[in-house]
């Protein structure tokens, strides 16, 4: 996972997700980078941050790259571009300081971008 985090990974189209009871179980461990899949032909990087055993559910992170206006909205002003381009490069280097938290089944995500989306999110 050397490339930018943030990024959309395109899975052929072919692959299509199966049903949640044909499912195997994975060898889950926290902090361990996983894939995850909401629609047919993407999957996104995702890190195992917690397991609810009495839940059945588990919580990953997707790391996200933050927006211009996202950055103008919290600072309440213009940002220069040199203090962006900064802001960037350390988003870059700490990919995981701008994330979404998600609750999912322990099914839900994959070890590969294929079978995470043979293993979509079920809405």
């Amino acid at each position: 996972m050397m490339e930018k985090k943030w990024k959309i990974i395109r899975v052929s189209k072919r692959v299509k997700p199966i049903h949640y009871s044909l499912r195997p179980p994975l060898p889950l461990e926290l902090g361990k980078d996983y894939y995850v899949s909401f629609c047919v032909g993407q999957a996104y990087h995702c890190r195992l941050t917690n397991i609810y055993e009495e839940r059945r559910r588990i919580e990953i992170e997707i790391p996200r790259r933050p927006s211009r206006s996202w950055m103008e909205r919290m600072s309440r002003k213009r940002i220069p571009r040199q203090q962006w381009r900064e802001w960037l490069s350390v988003c870059e280097k700490e990919p995981y300081s701008c994330v979404d938290v998600y609750l999912l089944f322990p099914d839900e995500i994959g070890c590969t971008p294929e079978e995470a989306v043979l293993h979509q999110v079920t809405m």
